[in-house]
């Protein structure tokens, strides 16, 4: 397939669950994982709308929070689709899923755990809304919360991404863009 084929067909599929900035003209398209059954599409940065910085997780900790953003691994995050709309956010510093107690209290804190590659770990499946639409989203679990830095924080570094209701706030939405 060529090259403009092959990327109107990858930004057709992520359109229909992810809010994603399209590369410039000239730029190169998304690398998908040969290996990966389903192919991980990627790298991206998430940065959060309410405080302009990106998800992250610092060195010998697993859990998930936003830090000024830069384009080093640990802020790059690849997709991999389900096939039903949903997606593992697998990180590209040391390939783990985010992850966050689907089922748990509103506030509940995200984290990075091994993928279950079978999909059924609902704790690492996320869906974005609206998918249909560029710019921000919202990014929430099966069961409707939204990914937010805790707003105990105040938006600093090191801030926790959270899980909570969503309120449709500027906190609650992130802008998925595609790094070269």
């Amino acid at each position: 397939m060529n090259p403009r084929k092959r990327l109107a067909a990858l930004a057709a599929a992520l359109a229909a669950t992810f809010a994603v900035a399209v590369p410039g003209a000239g730029a190169a398209e998304p690398r998908v994982r040969a290996e990966a059954a389903p192919a991980a599409v990627g790298p991206f940065q998430v940065r959060n709308q309410g405080t302009g910085r990106c998800m992250d997780f610092p060195s010998g900790d697993d859990r998930v929070r936003v830090w000024g953003c830069t384009t080093q691994a640990y802020q790059l995050w690849d997709l991999v689709a389900d096939g039903r709309g949903r997606h593992h956010m697998v990180n590209r510093r040391n390939g783990t899923c985010l992850a966050g107690y689907a089922q748990g209290p509103s506030g509940w804190a995200t984290w990075l755990s091994t993928c279950d590659s079978s999909f059924t770990n609902v704790d690492q499946l996320w869906y974005v809304d609206p998918a249909t639409q560029s710019g921000p989203a919202r990014i929430a679990n099966l069961f409707g919360r939204v990914l937010e830095p805790d707003r105990g924080w105040g938006g600093a570094n090191q801030s926790p991404v959270v899980t909570n209701d969503n309120e449709g706030l500027p906190s609650q939405k992130w802008t998925v863009k595609y790094i070269q």
